[in-house]
Protein backbone atom coordinates (compact mmCIF):
# COMPACT_ATOMS: atom_id res chain seq x y z
CA UNK A 1 0.00 0.00 0.00
CA UNK A 2 0.88 3.46 -1.11
CA UNK A 3 0.53 5.39 1.96
CA UNK A 4 2.22 8.39 3.44
CA UNK A 5 4.80 7.23 6.58
CA UNK A 6 2.85 10.26 8.50
CA UNK A 7 0.03 8.23 8.06
CA UNK A 8 1.40 5.49 9.12
CA UNK A 9 3.11 6.39 12.51
CA UNK A 10 -0.34 7.84 14.02
CA UNK A 11 -1.83 4.70 13.43
CA UNK A 12 0.87 2.33 14.87
CA UNK A 13 0.92 5.30 17.73
CA UNK A 14 -3.02 4.96 18.09
CA UNK A 15 -2.58 1.55 18.21
CA UNK A 16 -0.47 1.27 21.17
CA UNK A 17 -2.05 3.69 23.25
CA UNK A 18 -5.51 2.08 22.62
CA UNK A 19 -6.50 -0.58 25.46
CA UNK A 20 -9.12 -2.15 23.08
CA UNK A 21 -7.05 -2.25 20.02
CA UNK A 22 -10.19 -1.20 18.07
CA UNK A 23 -10.39 2.62 16.76
CA UNK A 24 -12.58 4.93 18.93
CA UNK A 25 -15.97 6.27 18.26
CA UNK A 26 -16.07 9.21 16.32
CA UNK A 27 -17.13 12.38 18.26
CA UNK A 28 -20.19 14.36 15.92
CA UNK A 29 -23.03 14.12 14.03
CA UNK A 30 -22.07 11.34 11.19
CA UNK A 31 -21.93 12.39 7.79
CA UNK A 32 -25.09 11.93 5.77
CA UNK A 33 -23.43 10.77 2.51
CA UNK A 34 -20.98 7.54 2.45
CA UNK A 35 -18.48 7.75 0.15
CA UNK A 36 -20.00 5.87 -1.84
CA UNK A 37 -23.01 8.18 -2.02
CA UNK A 38 -20.40 10.90 -3.22
CA UNK A 39 -18.98 8.99 -5.42
CA UNK A 40 -22.05 8.38 -7.14
CA UNK A 41 -23.02 11.87 -7.22
CA UNK A 42 -19.80 12.93 -8.53
CA UNK A 43 -20.29 10.33 -11.29
CA UNK A 44 -24.07 11.76 -11.77
CA UNK A 45 -22.52 15.62 -12.22
CA UNK A 46 -19.59 14.19 -14.88
CA UNK A 47 -21.91 12.47 -16.83
CA UNK A 48 -24.92 15.47 -17.20
CA UNK A 49 -23.52 18.03 -16.05
CA UNK A 50 -26.87 19.52 -16.60
CA UNK A 51 -28.61 17.68 -14.41
CA UNK A 52 -30.27 19.33 -11.42
CA UNK A 53 -29.78 18.65 -7.77
CA UNK A 54 -33.92 17.59 -7.29
CA UNK A 55 -33.23 14.61 -9.68
CA UNK A 56 -30.02 13.37 -7.75
CA UNK A 57 -31.79 13.49 -4.89
CA UNK A 58 -34.21 10.87 -6.51
CA UNK A 59 -32.05 8.85 -8.24
CA UNK A 60 -30.20 8.63 -4.58
CA UNK A 61 -33.56 7.22 -2.97
CA UNK A 62 -32.67 8.82 0.19
CA UNK A 63 -34.28 11.01 2.46
CA UNK A 64 -32.15 14.30 1.68
CA UNK A 65 -32.41 17.72 1.39
CA UNK A 66 -30.92 19.59 -2.47
CA UNK A 67 -28.70 21.57 -0.03
CA UNK A 68 -27.15 18.93 1.12
CA UNK A 69 -25.59 17.69 -2.39
CA UNK A 70 -25.19 21.09 -3.67
CA UNK A 71 -22.80 21.32 -0.06
CA UNK A 72 -20.90 18.42 -1.09
CA UNK A 73 -20.56 19.50 -4.80
CA UNK A 74 -19.18 22.57 -3.39
CA UNK A 75 -16.73 21.15 -1.15
CA UNK A 76 -15.60 18.36 -4.17
CA UNK A 77 -14.72 22.06 -6.08
CA UNK A 78 -18.17 22.15 -7.72
CA UNK A 79 -19.46 25.43 -8.54
CA UNK A 80 -23.11 25.99 -10.25
CA UNK A 81 -22.85 28.20 -13.16
CA UNK A 82 -24.97 29.92 -16.12
CA UNK A 83 -24.03 28.07 -18.91
CA UNK A 84 -22.52 30.75 -22.08
CA UNK A 85 -23.76 30.58 -25.38
CA UNK A 86 -21.97 30.07 -28.45
CA UNK A 87 -23.30 29.27 -32.17
CA UNK A 88 -23.11 26.09 -33.09
CA UNK A 89 -20.36 24.50 -34.23
CA UNK A 90 -20.39 22.55 -37.60
CA UNK A 91 -17.52 19.80 -38.05
CA UNK A 92 -16.28 21.77 -40.63
CA UNK A 93 -16.05 24.83 -38.45
CA UNK A 94 -14.37 23.08 -35.20
CA UNK A 95 -11.72 21.80 -37.67
CA UNK A 96 -10.45 25.16 -39.10
CA UNK A 97 -10.28 25.93 -35.02
CA UNK A 98 -7.98 23.35 -34.28
CA UNK A 99 -6.42 23.95 -37.09
CA UNK A 100 -5.44 27.10 -36.72
CA UNK A 101 -4.47 26.53 -33.20
CA UNK A 102 -2.64 23.67 -33.87
CA UNK A 103 -0.18 25.62 -36.29
CA UNK A 104 0.11 28.39 -33.72
CA UNK A 105 1.06 26.09 -30.83
CA UNK A 106 4.23 26.41 -30.59
CA UNK A 107 4.62 30.54 -31.76
CA UNK A 108 6.67 32.52 -30.00
CA UNK A 109 6.43 35.72 -27.65
CA UNK A 110 7.59 37.48 -30.88
CA UNK A 111 5.50 35.55 -33.25
CA UNK A 112 2.44 36.16 -31.52
CA UNK A 113 3.72 40.12 -31.01
CA UNK A 114 3.89 40.91 -34.66
CA UNK A 115 -0.28 40.13 -34.53
CA UNK A 116 -2.60 43.50 -34.54
CA UNK A 117 -5.78 42.12 -32.99
CA UNK A 118 -8.85 44.10 -33.51
CA UNK A 119 -12.41 44.75 -32.36
CA UNK A 120 -15.43 46.77 -32.16
CA UNK A 121 -17.95 46.87 -29.42
CA UNK A 122 -21.33 48.47 -29.27
CA UNK A 123 -21.78 50.47 -25.91
CA UNK A 124 -25.66 51.19 -25.30
CA UNK A 125 -26.67 53.61 -22.78
CA UNK A 126 -28.25 52.10 -19.68
CA UNK A 127 -26.73 48.42 -20.94
CA UNK A 128 -24.84 46.05 -19.87
CA UNK A 129 -24.78 46.45 -16.10
CA UNK A 130 -24.02 43.86 -14.14
CA UNK A 131 -26.09 42.42 -11.25
CA UNK A 132 -26.21 44.74 -8.19
CA UNK A 133 -26.77 44.05 -4.61
CA UNK A 134 -28.46 45.92 -2.53
CA UNK A 135 -28.68 45.96 1.77
CA UNK A 136 -32.34 46.12 2.84
CA UNK A 137 -34.72 44.94 5.64
CA UNK A 138 -36.42 41.42 4.88
CA UNK A 139 -40.20 43.05 4.13
CA UNK A 140 -41.20 43.37 0.90
CA UNK A 141 -42.39 47.10 1.23
CA UNK A 142 -39.14 47.26 1.58
CA UNK A 143 -38.52 45.69 -1.88
CA UNK A 144 -39.78 48.60 -4.01
CA UNK A 145 -38.69 51.41 -2.37
CA UNK A 146 -36.72 54.04 -4.68
CA UNK A 147 -33.64 53.93 -2.86
CA UNK A 148 -33.84 50.01 -3.44
CA UNK A 149 -34.19 49.68 -6.85
CA UNK A 150 -32.52 50.40 -10.04
CA UNK A 151 -34.69 52.00 -12.84
CA UNK A 152 -34.30 51.30 -16.67
CA UNK A 153 -35.99 52.40 -19.60
CA UNK A 154 -37.80 50.39 -22.06
CA UNK A 155 -36.93 50.36 -25.50
CA UNK A 156 -33.65 50.88 -27.22
CA UNK A 157 -31.19 53.52 -25.65
CA UNK A 158 -28.51 55.79 -27.53
CA UNK A 159 -25.32 53.63 -28.29
CA UNK A 160 -22.37 53.70 -30.66
CA UNK A 161 -19.83 51.72 -31.79
CA UNK A 162 -16.07 51.65 -30.43
CA UNK A 163 -12.81 50.55 -32.13
CA UNK A 164 -9.49 49.18 -30.39
CA UNK A 165 -6.63 46.97 -31.31
CA UNK A 166 -3.58 45.75 -29.08
CA UNK A 167 -0.40 44.04 -30.45
CA UNK A 168 2.90 42.97 -28.61
CA UNK A 169 2.71 45.74 -25.31
CA UNK A 170 1.26 48.27 -26.99
CA UNK A 171 -2.52 49.44 -28.18
CA UNK A 172 -4.38 51.95 -29.83
CA UNK A 173 -7.12 54.12 -28.33
CA UNK A 174 -10.51 53.99 -28.37
CA UNK A 175 -11.70 55.13 -31.47
CA UNK A 176 -15.58 55.86 -31.93
CA UNK A 177 -17.06 54.80 -35.40
CA UNK A 178 -18.78 57.00 -37.58
CA UNK A 179 -21.90 55.98 -38.90
CA UNK A 180 -22.99 55.95 -42.38
CA UNK A 181 -25.41 58.26 -43.37
CA UNK A 182 -26.51 56.72 -46.14
CA UNK A 183 -26.88 53.51 -44.82
CA UNK A 184 -30.23 52.01 -44.08
CA UNK A 185 -31.14 53.43 -40.45
CA UNK A 186 -27.54 55.29 -40.12
CA UNK A 187 -26.21 52.23 -39.10
CA UNK A 188 -22.37 50.99 -39.16
CA UNK A 189 -21.28 49.46 -42.51
CA UNK A 190 -18.11 48.65 -44.74
CA UNK A 191 -17.72 52.54 -45.68
CA UNK A 192 -17.81 53.38 -41.78
CA UNK A 193 -15.07 50.77 -41.21
CA UNK A 194 -13.09 51.77 -44.25
CA UNK A 195 -12.85 55.25 -42.77
CA UNK A 196 -11.80 54.08 -39.48
CA UNK A 197 -8.51 51.93 -40.33
CA UNK A 198 -7.76 54.84 -42.99
CA UNK A 199 -7.47 57.10 -40.41
CA UNK A 200 -5.71 55.04 -37.54
CA UNK A 201 -4.55 51.72 -38.90
CA UNK A 202 -1.50 53.17 -41.37
CA UNK A 203 0.06 54.86 -38.30
CA UNK A 204 0.50 51.10 -36.03
CA UNK A 205 0.98 48.85 -38.97
CA UNK A 206 4.73 47.98 -39.70
CA UNK A 207 6.43 45.27 -41.97
CA UNK A 208 6.01 41.63 -40.88
CA UNK A 209 2.68 42.32 -38.58
CA UNK A 210 -0.60 40.58 -39.28
CA UNK A 211 -3.91 42.58 -39.12
CA UNK A 212 -6.36 40.29 -37.48
CA UNK A 213 -10.27 41.47 -37.78
CA UNK A 214 -13.43 38.95 -37.39
CA UNK A 215 -15.36 37.74 -40.27
CA UNK A 216 -17.87 40.23 -39.72
CA UNK A 217 -19.75 41.65 -43.04
CA UNK A 218 -18.38 45.24 -43.08
CA UNK A 219 -14.75 43.12 -42.43
CA UNK A 220 -15.23 40.77 -45.39
CA UNK A 221 -16.39 43.57 -47.74
CA UNK A 222 -14.85 43.97 -51.29
CA UNK A 223 -13.75 47.80 -50.35
CA UNK A 224 -12.35 46.06 -47.72
CA UNK A 225 -10.49 43.74 -48.74
CA UNK A 226 -8.91 45.71 -51.46
CA UNK A 227 -7.80 48.33 -49.18
CA UNK A 228 -5.54 46.22 -47.31
CA UNK A 229 -4.33 44.27 -50.74
CA UNK A 230 -3.57 48.07 -51.57
CA UNK A 231 -1.70 48.69 -48.58
CA UNK A 232 0.20 45.15 -48.65
CA UNK A 233 -1.44 44.68 -45.22
CA UNK A 234 -1.94 40.87 -44.93
CA UNK A 235 -4.81 39.44 -42.62
CA UNK A 236 -4.77 36.61 -40.53
CA UNK A 237 -7.45 33.77 -42.18
CA UNK A 238 -9.40 33.91 -38.91
CA UNK A 239 -11.71 31.29 -38.34
CA UNK A 240 -15.59 31.10 -38.07
CA UNK A 241 -17.17 31.88 -35.01
CA UNK A 242 -14.09 32.50 -32.68
CA UNK A 243 -14.33 35.15 -30.12
CA UNK A 244 -12.71 33.01 -27.48
CA UNK A 245 -9.57 33.25 -29.69
CA UNK A 246 -9.36 36.98 -29.81
CA UNK A 247 -8.19 38.35 -26.58
CA UNK A 248 -9.33 41.64 -26.98
CA UNK A 249 -12.59 40.35 -26.93
CA UNK A 250 -11.96 39.47 -23.31
CA UNK A 251 -11.41 43.10 -22.60
CA UNK A 252 -14.39 44.92 -23.33
CA UNK A 253 -16.19 43.30 -20.15
CA UNK A 254 -13.77 44.63 -18.14
CA UNK A 255 -13.71 47.69 -19.77
CA UNK A 256 -17.45 48.04 -19.06
CA UNK A 257 -17.29 47.23 -15.52
CA UNK A 258 -14.65 49.44 -14.99
CA UNK A 259 -16.62 52.11 -16.26
CA UNK A 260 -20.22 51.65 -14.29
CA UNK A 261 -17.91 51.95 -11.38
CA UNK A 262 -16.29 55.19 -11.73
CA UNK A 263 -20.29 55.87 -12.74
CA UNK A 264 -21.65 55.05 -9.42
CA UNK A 265 -18.58 56.61 -7.24
CA UNK A 266 -19.39 59.89 -9.00
CA UNK A 267 -22.78 59.47 -8.03
CA UNK A 268 -22.53 58.93 -5.00
CA UNK A 269 -19.94 61.58 -4.27
CA UNK A 270 -22.80 64.05 -6.07
CA UNK A 271 -25.30 62.48 -3.52
CA UNK A 272 -23.01 62.70 -0.24
CA UNK A 273 -23.03 66.68 -1.70
CA UNK A 274 -26.30 67.30 -2.46
CA UNK A 275 -27.30 66.27 1.15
Amino acid sequence: MELPHRTIQTTIATYQSSTTGTSSPRIGRPEILSDADKRYILLQIKRGPFIKTEDICKLLEMPISTRTIARMLKESGYGHWRAQKRPQLTEEIAKLRYEWAYVRKDWTHEQWSKVIWSDECSVELGKGKKNQWVWRLNHFNEKWKKKHIIPYTKGKGISIMIWAAIWGGSHTEIYQMSRDEESARRGYSSQSYLKLIEDYLPAIWESGMEFMQDNAPIHTANIIKNWFDEHGIPLVDWPPYSPDLNPIEHAWAKLKERVYMHIQILNHLMGQEND
